[in-house]
């Protein structure tokens, strides 16, 4: 990845002293305990000895290959040691592995094996192993990370304390080492190898994308736009920790996805501040109401698409209203939902209902199983806008932490990441795509042969044209010509974002491009029903939760475990604003206790109230149960009396749990304005009466059902629109409000001093420019 590559080359220069060293009976520098690291080729101690003079016993199964079965013990010795390596009786440390690829480094990378996929997945599986192993104590720190607070800075401060006999340069030149090779295997074996998921998994390394999805918890919690400024210091950190792990040119090989999404993030276009887009829509028709007020905007030179990364605050028009009122917010859930509306309005079949409708962009395509570009438009200038707008909001997905969820076919993103000119597109491809193009294509092999010259006539093809030019030129007349103008205006709009050569280095290919923007289904996250929600996301409790009422927190996820696929996805959408699930662990969702009961009848109440969600921060409001059933029941309850409290706990959490879920079908956001933009900073504000909340019946929460007369609410101090936009260029944050007020606050963290701004350290810029981190 370009300049990327200078990161990571500190280890080569430290492994050389280190090599010296040895050869002169000499250790080198002390590790951070004070204690001194032998180098590769230090003499082991005598429980290195006995360590490596027992290997584990059965051989390595991952991912279902059996990898010393894979290799071939007179082709791949090189590969062999590095797992035997691997495989000692007690966890080998990360010296033990930098010894071990020092000595085999420059064997390990073979033409051969590029070639030979039966040695190829062992191989790579085997390198990516020494990564695991030798980041052991890395992921270890990882998972002691307090996210509430975690910076980019604190995360890569908490991953490179080490302790004991871990040397940070070992883990370096292992990481550099391996990953070097690994990407050497996938550029080589790419037209060798079957272009699939199964083979992309291979060449992804676990703890790398623990990193990264590290990383995207932090980001995620931030939910304006950055300055310059606070880009180029997530950026700086961001580079001082790939320089430290011996990361850098060959990371993006091994990175899934939504991986390599988090480092576009970092690392793209941050010499600038992000742009705002404050867009007004129609929950019914999102996309071509955005179109609109997009147009509307550029054409009268309030926004300026061009060049730019830009987060999307949506204005959402009440069409019961009669369109003059608007809900507006500031957060991810509304940013989310209008996401996944826009995906689902290209999605839409136009139908005889709406024949004013414009002509969609996209149809499904029976053969690929996927959208394509509806080959019947017209041409037009407005069509081609509507394109560029579509790949506009492809791109911004990256940079909104979202995706546009339209299940687009692969081949929509090959120009994206390849020039138009040079792309060449197989029989093969055109087969993994479109089966039956393909099969089309490819019955002209069983064609008489004068049969086929007059199908050359009729096609305008010169004669004597061979069967193999003309199947060659029918798929790329399939995947190019016919959509060239089409595939041009994603283009366009794409790239005034993300340049073709970035999106080649981040992603490397249309696949993983494609799954990057616009996702997996939400079932194939969650393929099994028994999976927790724990598994997909960092679960974050407030310490009166975690600490105090241990017995809620596990009725909790008992009754969350035990719902079935298409409830947990209804779940993750009223916590976090969609059922696109992320990636393992990118996100986190917080459950905090924040209502408070004091007299017999606040208890009583508080045991009908109804939990709150407020997906700007994916928050989930809890009441109590567990202390109100208490109360009521009596404190003292024990023993079978105790067992029976704690069934009723799973009920009523089950009961009160799966109403506000079934009740969220769209965002109910607090402040409803007549004038688009007016006074709506504070989506997902509440202020709870007496601090105990709205009961089932009352008219309260975020996706509260709205039944029965509104309940009496104290009033809140109001946040104008004029102040939040004073807030945000000036990059202050609000403080967190007291408790009891139960307003979520977006991105609330300690606040700035008032009246200063974040000024661009000059330092900054030349660390960056040091490091070389820009593409």
């Amino acid at each position: 990845m370009g300049c990327l590559g200078c990161f990571g080359g500190g280890a080569e220069a430290q492994a050389r002293e280190r090599r010296e060293n040895s050869a002169k009976g000499l250790t080198s520098t002390s590790n951070n305990d004070g204690k001194l690291a032998g180098g590769p080729g230090t003499k082991p101690t005598q429980k290195e000895d006995n360590t490596r003079q027992h290997p584990r016993e059965g051989n390595e199964v991952v991912d279902g290959v059996d990898l010393a079965a894979g290799l071939d013990p007179s082709k791949d010795a090189s590969v062999l040691a590095l797992l035997s390596a691997t495989r000692t009786e007690e966890p080998p440390t990360p010296r033990d592995l930098a010894c071990a690829i020092e000595q085999e480094r420059d064997s390990i990378k073979s033409a051969d094996a590029a070639r030979d996929l039966a040695r190829l997945r062992p191989i790579v599986l085997t390198l990516n192993r020494c990564i695991d192993e030798a980041w052991r104590g890395i992921t270890t720190r990882l998972r002691t990370v307090d996210w509430a607070n975690a910076t980019v800075r604190g995360v890569h401060e908490r991953i490179t304390a080490c302790d004991g006999d871990e040397d940070l340069r070992d883990v370096c030149y292992v990481t550099g080492a391996c990953l070097e090779a690994v990407d050497y295997y996938a550029t080589e074996s790419e037209p060798h190898r079957p272009r699939n998921a199964e083979w992309d998994r291979v060449f992804r390394n676990a703890s790398l994308d623990s990193l990264m999805a590290s990383l995207a918890v932090v980001l995620n919690r931030t939910v304006t736009h950055l300055s310059a400024s606070a880009l180029q210091r997530n950026k700086r950190s961001f580079g001082e920790c790939l320089r430290d792990l011996g990361l850098g040119a060959h990371l993006a090989c091994a990175l899934s996805p939504e991986s390599a999404c988090s480092l576009a993030y970092l690392v793209h276009r941050t010499m600038e501040d992000e742009g705002k887009l404050s867009v007004r829509v129609s929950r019914q028709h999102c996309f071509e109401s955005a179109f609109a007020d997009f147009s509307d905007q550029v054409f009268r030179g309030t926004f300026d698409p061009d060049g730019r990364r830009t987060k999307v605050f949506p204005v959402f028009r009440n069409d019961e209203e009669g369109g003059e009122a608007f809900e507006c917010g500031e957060g991810h859930g509304p940013r989310k939902e209008f996401f996944d509306l826009c995906a689902a309005d290209l999605g839409r079949v136009q139908g005889a209902t709406d024949p004013g409708a414009d002509a969609p962009l996209f149809s499904h395509s029976r053969s690929m199983g996927k959208f394509w570009f509806n080959l019947g438009l017209m041409k037009s200038e407005r069509n081609k806008e509507r394109y560029t707008f579509v790949g506009w909001l492809l791109a911004q997905s990256i940079f909104n932490r979202t995706k546009l969820a339209l299940d687009l076919s692969e081949a929509v993103f090959q120009t994206l990441v390849l020039d138009p000119q040079q792309y060449d597109p197989s029989i093969a491809y055109l087969r993994g795509v479109d089966p039956e193009a393909a099969r089309s294509l490819e019955n002209v092999h069983n064609l008489p042969q004068g049969d086929f010259e007059s199908m050359l006539q009729l096609e305008g093809y010169p004669r004597g044209t061979a069967r193999e030019e003309f199947v060659r030129q029918g798929v790329r007349a399939v995947l190019v010509g016919a959509v060239s103008w089409q595939s041009e205006a994603l283009a366009q709009g794409f790239h005034s974002v993300l340049d073709r050569e970035s999106s080649a280095a981040y992603f490397g290919c249309a696949r993983k491009l494609r799954e990057a923007v616009c996702g997996e289904p939400a079932e194939e996250r969650l393929s099994s029903k028994r999976v927790s929600l724990r598994d997909v996301f960092v679960v974050q409790c407030d310490e009166e939760l975690r600490d105090s009422w241990p017995d809620l927190d596990d009725a909790l996820w008992q009754v969350l475990d035990a719902w079935p696929l298409p409830k947990k996805l209804d779940f993750a959408k009223f916590v976090t604003g969609t059922d696109r699930l992320p990636l393992p662990k990118t996100e986190m969702i917080k459950v905090e206790l924040p209502f408070f009961a004091f007299s017999d009848h606040d208890h009583a109440r508080l045991l009908g109230t109804l939990p709150q969600a407020h997906t700007c921060e994916n928050l989930l409001e809890l009441p109590n149960y567990w202390e109100s059933l208490l109360h009521v029941r009596g404190q003292g309850a024990g023993g079978g009396a105790r067992q029976d409290l704690l069934a009723e706990l799973r009920r009523t959490l089950d009961d009160r749990l799966s109403f506000a879920v079934a009740n969220c079908d769209t965002y109910a956001l607090d402040t409803i304005s007549h004038h688009a933009g007016e006074g709506a900073v504070g989506a997902g504000r509440e202020v709870a009466v007496a601090g105990v909340g709205a009961a089932v019946g009352d008219q309260g929460g975020l996706f509260g059902s709205g039944v029965g007369p509104p309940t009496p609410q104290a009033s809140a101090e109001a946040v104008t629109h004029e102040e939040m936009e004073f807030l945000a260029e000036d990059r202050l944050v609000l403080s967190p409000q007291a408790p009891g007020a139960n307003g979520a606050v977006h991105g609330a963290t300690p606040a700035s001093t008032p009246g200063k701004k974040h000024v661009l350290d000059a330092s900054i810029d030349e660390m960056v420019d040091e490091l070389g981190i820009e593409l």
